[in-house]
């Protein structure tokens, strides 16, 4: 060749046609037994993939179950929940139902052992209800979540002497007879509602004068303010429950005027039903002065005889709750201090009566 290269020749011989012709079988044949083999696999999987969706439906119909069991196990305890609470506010209205029946004989039992009405009423047409001696417990349980720190000092306390407490609050009407003036700010409410905005001083200065009268003075008769212990006695009459008629807070209306049916205003004393001893608006209306001194530890350290607060401090107690308070103010054990010349639209008082002859 002119550029100098040596050619390449190329043995087409019989040998090596046939050799080539042997290897192009052999890769024919691989091939072919590769394909059988992946399809082979291929169906294998695709049954595994069948096997496993079928796992995978039963699996699910077994879950539907199991969902649907735990429905109405659900279902039967919600019923059974829904049962227990029936059952515990049957008892619980039971419960009450016979410590008023209780309650109710109590007072007349004392009445007619002291020889005494079972109401007295005064020059002021006051009604006044005989409180008996008796015991109890003051304050509230630690199962009262309601409950504050100073009520919490659950202590049992007992009252020695009969006491004659008022069956309303001092009415609008009372106090302008013995006061000459009616300071309410609610006066729309009428005179037969309770008198309001009154300071304790200006509420102690109302027992004086009407102690003073002439009327008062011939017929033997005092006044002054419950202390904090008469006071819960005659609220609580014969019951150890949040309110005077039972637990249940649903009825609360049927007692109290409060935040939740009073309009914001006050209303006519006795137009709800009374207590076991006949006590009226122990619960809302207005909060109602005792002759206590006020302190959050008082319990800790009270006599159980006739306690009457401790010796000083800045604030007097009140109770009972008023028209503008919750459900949980107007509750037998709720205490509450308000500075003695305080004059507030939620504040009143009922009297306490002795007998001085």
């Amino acid at each position: 060749m002119g550029n100098g290269q040596r050619g390449v020749a190329v043995d087409l011989t019989p040998a090596f046609i046939a050799d080539y012709e042997q290897l192009q079988r052999d890769f024919d044949r691989l091939r072919a037994s590769g394909a059988a083999a992946c399809e082979a696999e291929a169906e294998r999987l695709r049954s595994q993939v069948q096997d496993l969706s079928g796992q995978r439906d039963r699996l699910q119909g077994q879950l539907q179950q199991v969902e649907g069991e735990l429905q109405e196990a659900r279902r039967q305890r919600q019923e059974s929940d829904a049962q227990v609470q029936r059952l515990d506010l049957e008892k619980s209205q039971l419960t009450a139902q016979l410590a008023a029946a209780r309650a109710r004989s109590f007072p007349q039992q004392w009445a007619s052992l002291l020889k005494q009405p079972l109401e007295l009423s005064n020059s002021l047409d006051t009604r006044f209800v005989l409180l008996p001696a008796g015991q109890f417990w003051m304050g509230a349980p630690d199962t009262d979540l309601q409950a504050e720190r100073d009520e919490r000092q659950r202590h049992q306390v007992r009252i020695t002497k009969p006491v004659w407490l008022a069956k309303y609050a001092v009415t609008q009407a009372e106090y302008q007879r013995v006061m000459g003036l009616n300071p309410s700010a609610y006066q729309q409410s009428g005179a037969t509602a309770p008198v309001d905005s009154v300071s304790w001083n200006e509420a102690v200065e109302f027992c004086r004068k009407l102690s003073a009268s002439s009327a008062e003075q011939a017929a033997g008769r005092a006044y002054r303010l419950p202390t904090e212990a008469e006071w819960e006695y005659a609220c609580r009459a014969g019951t150890e429950t949040r309110y005077s008629f039972g637990d249940a807070v649903g009825e609360l209306g049927d007692y109290a005027w409060h935040s939740g049916n009073s309009d914001w205003i006050t209303h006519p004393v006795g137009l709800k039903k009374p207590n076991a001893w006949g006590l009226c608006d122990m619960h809302g209306n207005v909060w109602e002065w005792c002759g206590d001194w006020y302190e959050a530890a008082y319990y800790n350290s009270s006599p159980a005889d006739d306690p009457r607060g401790p010796a000083g401090g800045s604030f007097r107690v009140a109770r009972g709750g008023s028209w503008s308070g919750g459900a949980s103010r107007c509750r037998s054990s709720c205490r509450n201090w308000v500075a003695p010349d305080h004059r507030g639209d939620g504040l009143g008082f009922r009297l306490a009566m002795e007998l001085t002859s």
